[in-house]
């Protein structure tokens, strides 16, 4: 609760405490950087315990091997003796709402 409090705070968060109001944009750089900031702990621990971390799409051939690429890219294939697959993740939309990207939208077009 102390943290609504803090204008300062809600400010750094896109929120303005003076009306109500909010600053889309403010709001869009706060979550883009904070996933910046988990996905660079992240990556950074993974890689601190010896993890390879393979950008692309891939396909599981094998439960040890996996063979991926990037578009435009030749396709790679690499054997491992543990395979660890991050998918990302698409947002959910209930049927009959139309994303708009202004009145509606989803975390995709906030950030």
């Amino acid at each position: 609760m102390r943290e609504l409090k803090d204008e300062h705070h809600l400010k750094s968060l896109g929120i303005q405490v003076a009306a109500a109001q909010y600053d889309r944009q403010a709001v869009a750089d706060h979550a883009n950087n904070l996933a910046a900031r988990i996905r660079g702990n992240l990556t950074n621990s993974m890689k601190a315990i010896g993890v390879d971390i393979l950008d692309g799409f891939g396909t599981l051939v094998t439960p040890q091997k996996v063979k991926y690429g990037k578009p435009g890219a030749a396709e790679k294939t690499v054997t491992a003796k543990d395979v660890i697959i991050a998918t990302g993740s698409t947002p959910f939309v209930p049927p009959g709402i139309e994303v708009d990207g202004k009145t509606v939208f989803t975390s995709d077009e906030a950030l």
